[in-house]
């Protein structure tokens, strides 16, 4: 990431470091000297020279530790879009110092290195248990480089002028990931560090350029499966450690068991032995950060030496949690494992890929004439119905050239037989008719008998099994169902018939599709909020705002009214539920002891704090 920084923000820049060297105990003339050199070749641009000679050092107190979280702060007000692209985001000290304890303490390491180092957070930490010429660290970011050379030349005490050498030798501008700006024999007795957390595929995909993107696909076995740069980067610090050297890396948590990392697993395991339990975090040690973040930490096997199972799952221990979280009866989860799985073709994506500013620029109401395709999206779905869109799409060829997006012929959203809410705890499905095109927060089902596969998606003993063994369903923040975790569920035993199930998934939708028609009317009517009339917690409650909106007493009366219809086709549906329960379970073979596990399951909520 080039820094693309004004001359105003340079210059911020320059006033916290040389504060930053006042608080080091430099004069301001030694100050200005240490901080000037440092400045990496790739920044030495007339802007920045003068911004460190004429800038003023700043009034506050500015401390060496704190270099990187302000220009973190600074990249987020000029540069929010820069840093999202380039994954940055600071590593708290209590973190950083944790990450280094678990790679070096006890250990007489002569050589570590941060691969991604940003402006020297871990590093600075790792000067407690290393000294400072053990220490190496590269950046693609020559403002950060700039600020971690300051700040471990200052921490260190090391800032005569063969030390500052030694600082612009050892801290790097470069691509850890596709280049080794040091000796390229040098390997490590330790790799710490905080990698950038960037997607390159999926709803929240960063564009790669064509030769950039060819190049990591030849080096990186991470990049199959589920691309990211941190998954590249624990297959780099793989190939950087020496023999019985330690990797200690903050990472999401997804890692450890998320079919999509299968390769980055291997690509580890064939190199280190990692640690086990791994220990999650939780879900709030970023700010901006929504996923679970664990600390992955391995020791490097001996070259050659070979291993089982590479690419199997990790373990994980989360110390988030005041209790246990529930399991399902171990009798169960044998049983469900010797099943066989839906076949693969049962589940697909297909939304239309909605992501970033084209959901800005190409989406709108459906009444404005411009936006005229229809677009279902997950919040229209509930189980066994789904709302009519209000959603619509710019259809026109140019628009979407220009966004560079592509909607599915209608003669593939008419075979799409079943929809899938993406971001929710567990699976809530319901059959796709009227057809429609649907954004990419749906997922689609291929199924001859839709009703008794909205009825199994639908079970307490399904969505129980997901959310045991996908922890992206177990998130606080954004829970997610997958391609690949519905194609992981247990299908029912082949010789067990369907029908009676299907016939209560229909009766099921029966009593939905009522309670949503009746909402829409009563949108229509009132002017209330379709949402008024929602299940929350297993209970249609009634927006009270929507009622004071109300103009009088009738009116209230009326809407009173509606919702005591809507409940009671709530009830006479979850009724329905409760039967379909029922006849899951008994196509399962599941015991009552097996039952109240899944209710344990089904009622335990990942806490946010």
């Amino acid at each position: 990431m080039q820094h693309g920084l004004t001359a105003e923000a340079l210059r911020s820049l320059a006033a916290w470091a040389l504060a930053a060297g006042r608080e080091a105990g430099l004069d301001e003339r030694r100050a200005r000297a240490v901080v000037g050199r440092l400045i990496p070749k790739e920044l030495r641009e007339d802007a920045l020279v003068s911004a460190v000679e004429s800038a003023e050092a700043s009034a506050e107190n500015v401390s060496v530790a704190s270099l990187g979280q302000r220009y973190e702060t600074l990249l987020a007000v000029t540069r929010a879009r820069a840093k999202k692209r380039a994954g940055t985001f600071y590593t708290p000290s209590k973190l950083a110092r944790e990450l280094c304890r678990r790679a070096l303490e006890g250990r007489v390491v002569l050589s570590v290195i941060d691969p991604a180092c940003g402006a020297g957070a871990v590093l600075l930490e790792a000067l407690a248990f290393a000294k400072p010429a053990a220490l190496y660290a590269i950046d693609l970011d020559p403002a950060a480089v700039w600020l971690a050379r300051v700040a471990l030349a200052l921490a260190s005490g090391r800032h005569d002028d063969a030390s500052i050498s030694h600082w612009i030798e050892r801290v790097r501008v470069a691509d850890a990931l596709l280049e080794q700006p040091f000796d390229r024999s040098l390997l490590f007795d330790a790799v710490v560090g905080n990698p950038p957390w960037v997607s390159y595929a999926g709803r929240s995909a960063e564009r790669l350029d064509p030769m950039q993107k060819r190049a990591l696909r030849e080096r990186y076995r991470a990049f199959s499966g589920f691309p990211t740069a941190h998954g590249m980067f624990i297959e780099r610090a793989a190939t950087l450690l020496a023999d019985g050297g330690r990797l200690a890396l903050l990472v999401p948590t997804t890692v450890a068991d998320l079919d999509g990392y299968r390769a980055t697993r291997e690509a580890l395991a064939s190199r280190a032995h990692v640690d086990e339990p791994v220990d999650e975090l939780g879900f709030d040690q970023f700010d901006g950060v929504v996923q679970p973040t664990m600390i992955l930490c391995a020791t490097a096997r001996p070259r050659g030496e070979s291993v089982d199972q590479p690419s199997r799952r990790w373990s994980v221990a989360s110390a988030r949690l005041a209790a246990p979280r529930p399991l399902l009866a171990p009798s169960l989860v044998a049983r469900l494992e010797a099943l066989a799985r839906f076949p693969k073709d049962t589940f697909g994506e297909g939304g239309f890929q909605s992501a970033g500013t084209i959901a800005k620029t190409h989406l709108g109401p459906l009444d404005e004439p411009r936006f005229s395709v229809p677009l279902r999206e997950g919040a229209d779905v509930v189980p066994f119905a789904c709302r009519a869109p209000s959603l619509g799409l710019d259809p026109s060829p140019d628009a979407l050239a220009v966004a560079r997006c592509t909607l599915r012929p209608q003669s593939f959203y008419d075979r799409v037989t079943v929809l899938v809410r993406q971001t929710a705890r567990y699976p809530i499905a319901c059959r796709h008719d009227p057809s429609a095109a649907f954004r990419n927060s749906l997922l689609a089902g291929f199924s001859s008998e839709p009703d008794a596969l909205c009825a199994l998606l639908n079970s307490a003993l399904l969505r129980a099994w997901h959310l045991s063994t996908q922890r992206d369903g177990r998130q606080a923040v954004f829970p997610q169902v997958k391609v690949a975790h519905l194609r992981a569920l247990p299908a029912p035993p082949e010789e067990r018939p369907l029908a009676e199930l299907a016939e209560l998934a229909r009766e099921a939708e029966r009593h939905q599709r009522a309670r949503l028609a009746l909402a829409r009317e009563s949108s229509r009517s009132m002017g209330v909020s379709e949402r008024a009339f929602d299940v929350v917690d297993g209970e249609i409650a009634g927006s009270p705002s929507s009622a004071r909106a109300l103009r009088d007493e009738e009116a209230r009366r009326a809407f009173d009214a509606a919702i005591e219809q809507a409940r009671e086709h709530w009830r006479r549906a979850r009724a329905v539920l409760e039967k379909i329960d029922e006849n899951v379970c008994r196509l399962y073979g599941v015991t009552d002891e097996e039952r109240a596990s899944i209710d344990a399951v089904l009622a335990w909520k990942q806490p946010k704090g």
